[in-house]
């Protein structure tokens, strides 16, 4: 038997315990809720997101911050764009819709910097530019909400941004919102309503969508799903790559685009390996879009050529930003700049207000600024 003695000291200790863990408990509590504040205000805070009748799953209106890759820090529309709320629209003024992924939503700048923004500068006031640019999109969500953008945003001019990752990645991806199934007569539009994340544990639990809006929680999410991406991790349900290389899929794509917008013009944004010897040549997807675009008479912009130009002249590239790697990722203010300035070149006899030629800046002029700031 335990001695009176022995007792009133286990009777001690017992508390002793109890603040012990309600201080460590307290300790990990404040830590977290820096980070939060932390991780919300420099590295990631998106919107709720929500259901939208139309659009699918959408980011509600609210702060996005991004400081990833770059830093981008804005507020999201009622639709959960990067752009002025549409009602801000004049009468009179030119619309220009800029259909797109993240290279358009471009959360790696700021507001002033994203190329729909810089276009919207160039052509002046006389035009208005609406960033319709959504992380993950592609030309399936462009085909398939024809005519709820046609309705909601009237334009007069529609620009459809595309790259490499469209046809290689996310068109023929069931894991879209919207997506083709590749079959043996050509290529069926789905829509895929139990979209929930892009990112699979967040998909997983979706009953936990409140608590994966906390920054601390959204961070480690896609850490751990950048390491599961990261691993051989076969996935056959998902079809990512046309069974076909000989450019159908592209040819078939720009045809839809044709005939769902009449004129669009098509701005094509490659990934470039500045450091192997052919970055200078177009891929195969690059050249099939040129070539179909060509044939079926619609305006194709590759950027390549100005990248390669900037990267020859003054040894500087138009990806990658301070906190990643040069040369990778996402455009950066150059090529934004030069994305901008090529559309205006195109839509300028169009809707171009002659006030606005002071505000045009040459790609030379503008590097000179960004290297003296």
């Amino acid at each position: 038997m335990q001695s009176s003695k022995e007792i009133r000291v286990a009777s001690r200790s017992v508390p002793q315990k109890l603040v012990w863990c309600f201080r460590v408990a307290l300790a990990f509590l404040l830590a977290v809720v820096v980070w939060e504040v932390l991780l919300s205000q420099l590295v990631l805070q998106k919107p709720t997101s929500q259901s939208h009748p139309v659009l699918g799953r959408i980011y509600g209106e609210g702060l996005y911050v991004q400081g990833k890759e770059g830093y981008g820090r804005t507020v999201l529309n009622e639709l959960g764009l990067r752009s002025r709320p549409l009602e801000t629209a004049l009468e009179g003024q030119q619309r220009v819709l800029v259909l797109g992924d993240s290279y358009t939503q471009a959360m790696q700048v700021s507001d002033e910097v994203a190329f729909p923004q810089r276009l919207n500068d160039l052509l002046g006031d006389n035009t208005r530019v609406i960033n319709s640019g959504r992380e993950g999109a592609s030309p399936a969500d462009y085909i398939a909400l024809e005519e709820y953008n046609k309705t909601t945003f009237q334009p007069d001019v529609v620009v459809v941004q595309l790259n490499e990752a469209d046809f290689t990645r996310d068109l023929l991806s069931n894991k879209q919102t919207f997506y083709y199934e590749e079959t043996s007569q050509g290529y069926n539009l789905r829509e895929n309503k139990s979209v929930v994340s892009s990112n699979a544990l967040a998909s997983r639990f979706a009953d936990l969508q409140s608590v994966f809006n906390f920054s601390v929680v959204r961070v480690a999410l896609e850490r751990v799903e950048a390491m599961r991406k990261g691993e051989p991790v076969p996935t056959p349900e998902v079809q990512t790559t046309s069974q076909q290389s000989d450019g159908s899929l592209e040819h078939f794509i720009v045809g839809e685009l044709k005939q769902a917008y009449q004129h669009p013009i098509l701005l094509y944004i490659p990934e470039m390996d500045y450091f192997s010897p052919d970055y200078a040549q177009p891929r195969a997807t690059e050249q099939y879009l040129a070539d179909a675009a060509q044939k079926l008479g619609v305006t194709f912009i590759s950027l390549r050529p100005d990248f390669v130009a900037l990267y020859r002249n003054q040894n500087r590239t138009a990806h990658g930003f301070n906190n990643t790697q040069p040369g990778m990722g996402h455009i950066n203010p150059l090529g934004h700049e030069i994305a901008a300035e090529r559309l205006a070149q195109v839509l300028g006899p169009q809707v171009a207000n002659s006030s606005t030629a002071d505000e045009r800046l040459s790609i030379n002029t503008f590097a000179t600024r960004r290297t003296n700031q």
